[in-house]
């Protein structure tokens, strides 16, 4: 067993390390997770990125250990000795195991290269250049998203997702005869038929209409792997929109559908056809963040076209002059022109943009922080940290 004795002398070395000033603080807990093999971003176990585990152990373990406070950042030697029975529980290790790998922590400007479990180490975690530069193959934003959201699956979840997604490739590549990487319209019909045998004609037609209206930019009529896989899942949501009904829904009613989805994002309560300021923002800066970035200037151009949409429900004949929320008529008849007009391009690519979109994920949460939502933005009282089970 590892005595506290050892550990304090690890906790001195980082304490002291960089500088003259006697601290342990947030960036000294990371150096000391990086040296010792703690750290793992691996399916979002332990890491710096979001949900930032790395950091909430850090605090809790600041606030919630011997002697921590509300706000304190400096951490002291029993609160690291907490914050260890923190890392065994994200990372699900034996306390114990810990604490040896811990006992060998040395923090060094010139670290060597170590275990496969570091996420600077796991080059399967790169995207972009990185991972390009690494020897592998590019991964889309789509694709980095999809990632991003099988994380947030249970793990029946997960395996319905595989299953469908390996279904989906290989009816790809059975109508993808000649082998080019391309599916043309009537392979594309005849792929999503085989796909949803009860779906209507009519429904894969609209969806084939869609996509070629909206996302097909170069006019081919073709469509890749991500493309056809698109078309399935819009396929999907517009038999669900549908529901035991053999009517097809016009876009409009689609793009309601989203609306509504957005609307009642993280909400527990009955469903509602009005939407909030957060909600419109959430919406605003997830499907257009180039028109709308998430700084001061980006919510500001969303606040205003909010506003103008409110006064709208408001001032009109028999409007709600007490209202805070607006309509999806207000939504697509004013918001929907003015975010057009905003990001300098067509109400068709803001409708298309809709249609494309998997609807609302609150950024960098988890599947349960997200239904949280209305908590943050309603209340907006100061976050807390549940009791941890350490």
């Amino acid at each position: 067993m590892v005595d506290d004795s050892a550990l304090k002398e690890v906790y001195k070395q980082y304490e002291s390390f960089g500088g003259s000033k006697q601290e342990f603080a947030s960036a000294d807990f990371v150096k000391f997770c990086k040296d010792s093999g703690l750290y793992n971003d691996k399916g979002n176990k332990f890491n710096t990125k979001p949900p930032n585990r790395i950091d909430f152990v850090f605090t809790y373990a600041c606030v919630n250990g011997e002697g921590g406070t509300k706000g304190n950042k400096k951490m002291t030697f029993p609160q690291f000795l907490y914050a260890l029975k923190g890392i065994s529980h994200e990372l699900g290790k034996d306390p114990e195991e810990v604490r040896q790998m811990a006992s060998t922590a040395t923090p060094s400007t010139n670290a060597t290269k170590a275990d496969k479990n570091r996420f600077h180490d796991d080059t399967s975690n790169y995207t972009g250049a990185h991972r390009l530069q690494h020897g592998g193959s590019a991964i889309d934003k789509q694709s980095s998203r999809d990632l991003r959201k099988l994380g947030m699956l249970s793990p029946a979840e997960l395996e319905a997702a595989a299953e469908e997604k390996r279904k989906v490739e290989e009816t790809f590549a059975q109508y993808d005869e000649d082998g080019s990487g391309y599916l043309e319209k009537q392979e594309i019909l005849n792929a999503l038929q085989s796909l949803k045998p009860g779906a209507s004609s009519t429904a894969i037609d609209m969806v084939y209409s869609m996509l070629m209206k909206y996302g097909d930019k170069n006019g081919d009529g073709k469509l890749d792997p991500a493309e056809f896989k698109n078309a399935y899942n819009r396929l999907i949501e517009i038999l669900n929109t549908m529901g035991s009904g053999s009517v097809v829904p016009e876009e409009k009613a689609l793009v309601k559908a989203k609306y509504i989805a957005f609307a009642n994002f993280g909400s527990s309560g009955a469903s509602s056809e009005e939407m909030d300021s957060a909600r419109f923002k959430l919406f605003c800066q997830q499907l257009f963040p180039s028109t709308f970035p998430a700084n001061q200037d980006g919510t500001t151009q969303v606040d205003l076209i909010y506003a103008d949409a409110l006064r709208v429900r408001k001032t009109k004949k028999g409007g709600d002059t007490q209202a805070r929320t607006i309509t999806f008529a207000e939504f697509f008849e004013n918001a929907v022109l003015a975010i057009a007009s905003k990001g300098g391009i067509t109400v068709d690519d803001v409708v298309g943009a809709i249609l494309q979109s998997d609807g609302p994920v609150a950024k960098g949460a988890t599947k349960a922080e997200s239904n949280r939502f209305a908590d943050n933005v309603e209340r907006k009282k100061e976050k807390s940290f549940k009791a941890a089970a350490w």
